[in-house]
């Protein structure tokens, strides 16, 4: 079952009516086996309401100008807005040397849980960087999360040769 991969969720079901205590579902995965235990009196509970739901914000990055040589910083906000845990990978698409951060990672989050990747872009060179970050996941609705991401080198360009024994161009 999806989001539920060697892990183990407990769902308090409340009162069914007053004076009587729901119980507890306890719904565990281990190498994609489901077990299901019930404590107290359980009413009837859904597997497939465990949904993960992703939320990427902002959904694009722009770095504006950066000057040559210099690096900025900048966040992007990943929560399970879900009922399920959210898991997934992320990564630019065509790999793009001046911007770190984003090569290769994971997440995996419980519901409610949120997590932040870093984006720094330090540009080599004058001109436009386009890139996209795509985060692949569980979420049943958003399996695929594309987040264009744009900045641009400013300055001069100085290439090897372009300078004096002593640095200067």
């Amino acid at each position: 079952i999806g989001g539920l991969a060697d892990t183990s969720q407990v769902v308090d079901l409340g009162q069914l009516r007053a004076g009587e205590t729901a119980g507890e579902w306890s719904v565990t995965a281990t190498d994609g086996q489901v077990s299901v235990a019930a404590t107290g009196s359980p009413r009837a509970f859904d597997l497939t309401d465990l949904v993960p739901a992703i939320v990427v914000e902002p959904a694009s990055v722009d770095f504006g100008a950066v000057e040559i040589g210099t690096s900025t910083e900048l966040s992007l906000r990943i929560v399970n807005d879900g009922t399920g845990r959210l898991v997934g990978a992320y990564g630019t698409a065509g790999g793009v040397p001046a911007l770190t951060g984003a090569r290769d990672g994971e997440i995996d989050l419980a519901p409610g849980a949120e997590t932040t990747i870093r984006l720094s872009f330090t540009p080599v060179s004058t001109g436009q960087l386009t890139a996209t970050l795509v985060i692949d996941s569980n979420d049943p609705a958003r399996p695929s999360v594309s987040v264009p991401v744009t900045g641009s080198g400013a300055g001069v360009d100085v290439w090897p040769g372009d300078t004096d024994a002593n640095g200067v161009v």
